[in-house]
C-alpha cells in the first residue's frame, strides 16, 4: 500500500489509509450482519472502489487548501 502512497503527500496519505481502513471495516461489519453476505460482484467493486482512492491524483482544489492551511 505504501507503494501505490508514496508520491502523495503525507496528509494526504495519511487521510487515504484512514479511508481505506474505515471502509474495509464497515464492508466486513455490514457483511457480519447481512444474512446474504457479501457477493464476490460486491467485494470486487469494493477493491475497485479502493484501488481508486489510493492511486487518485491529488485534485488542484485539495492542494490549494493544503497549501492554503499551511500558510496559516
Amino acid at each position: 500500500m505504501e507503494a501505490a502512497l508514496q508520491d502523495l503527500p503525507e496528509r494526504i496519505r495519511r487521510g487515504r489509509t484512514f479511508q481505506l481502513y474505515i471502509g474495509i471495516i464497515n464492508v466486513l461489519g455490514q457483511s457480519a450482519r447481512s444474512s446474504q453476505g457479501i457477493s464476490e460482484a460486491q467485494l470486487h467493486n469494493f477493491v475497485d472502489g479502493w484501488v481508486g482512492l489510493l492511486t487518485a491524483p491529488v485534485s488542484y482544489e485539495t492542494r490549494a487548501l493544503l497549501t492554503q492551511s499551511r500558510g496559516s
